[in-house]
Parts: structure tokens; sequence; C-alpha cells
């Protein structure tokens, strides 16, 4: 991979949760009214491209693990998102604030990428509302598995960054439920567990 040391898968990722969520709700955001309600619920978390965006995309199953996570992480943890094209400067209000919390030298490599790789960053760009503590975040949903070229792409952003790529999994609730029922061991049944090496922000009321 360009002659950069691959790291270990565990030292490139770090679970961050796993969340769970209803088939209802995720159909709801695929009508169209399920995220106009985020949106205007969560002005923090989400502008009118992200609006467009999801008017324009939503029907064909796009950005429902992406905006549900970056509801939850807020929820969870007071934490503030930038969902999805952060990196790019039409997107000017993300790119403003990451632009503003992420380092130069993640920006410079970020740029560099873009004109050679089509493959995109992470999800999420994570901050503290202090803009203190930040990270990048993938989502997964229950199909979703990690490209090589994602792979290759965060290894290097892992390498420039010295941060973990955080991580969340995304499962149906009747999967999950139907999971827990069948297994022999309840230790091992999906649960939403939070990685407490990120300590909670308080939430603001909404």
């Amino acid at each position: 991979m360009r002659g950069v040391r691959v790291h270990q898968m565990s030292e490139i990722f770090h679970n961050v949760a796993e969340f769970t969520y209803g088939t209802a709700q995720r159909d709801r955001f695929r009508e169209g009214s399920l995220h106009k309600e985020w949106a205007d619920r969560y002005p923090m978390l989400f502008d009118e491209q992200d609006v467009e965006s999801a008017n324009n995309q939503a029907s064909g199953g796009y950005h429902f693990v992406e905006w549900l996570t970056s509801i939850l992480l807020f929820e969870t943890f007071g934490y503030l998102s930038l969902v999805e094209k952060y990196q790019y400067t039409y997107h000017p209000k993300k790119y403003k604030i990451f632009s503003k919390i992420a380092p130069p030298s993640v920006l410079e490599f970020i740029d560099e990428r873009a004109k050679t790789d089509k493959t995109q960053g992470p999800d999420l760009f994570v901050y503290s509302p202090d803009e203190s503590q930040w990270f990048f975040c993938e989502v997964k949903g229950p199909k979703d598995k990690f490209r090589e070229s994602q792979i290759s792409y965060f290894n290097e952003l892992y390498r420039v960054t010295g941060k973990s790529i955080g991580t969340v999994q995304l499962v149906e609730a009747e999967s999950a439920l139907y999971r827990r029922m069948q297994s022999d061991h309840p230790k091992n049944a999906p649960r939403a567990s939070i990685d407490r090496r990120f300590e909670p922000c308080v939430a603001q009321e909404i």
C-alpha cells in the first residue's frame, strides 16, 4: 500500500458503540418524512445540504445509518458530528468547521489523497462542543463491510493523525432480538456497547 507500513486492524480501529434501530424507523427515513423531522430537531448536526442529499437519495436507502449514528452519538456522548462530505470545499459550512478543528497535516493529507483516489474519508467527523476532542468515525449497517480501498485509506489516515478510526455498528432491532434468543451465551448477544475511553459530554437540552 504505497510503501506505507500496514498497521494491525486493532490499531487502526476502535469500537465506539453498537446501536439497534427498528425497521419502521428506517422505512420512514426512506419515505422522506423522518429525515426532515431530524433536521428540524437537530440543526446542530444537519444543514440544508444534508437535507437536500437526503431528499434526493434517502429513497434508495442512503444516509440513514450515518444520520442515525450522528444523533445517537450526540444523545449518548454529547458529541457533534459532520455527516459525510465534510472534507470538500463545496460543502462550505462543514468544511469551515472541519478545517478549523483538524490539524493542517490532516487537511493536507486528505486534499492530496483526493487528487489520486476517489475513496472518501470516514462517514463522520466527530468532535466535542468545545472542539478539544475529535475523531473520525466509520458507520456500518447490517450488511456493510470494509472495502480494501477503505482499509488502505484509513491505515494512512491513522498514520497521519495518530488517532484510530472509531467504528459504530448499526443492527436491526428485530435481527438483534432474534440473535439474542438464539444465543446460548447471553454475554455475546448484541447490545449497546459504549467505549468508555470517550468520556460523555453533557448533552444539550433539545
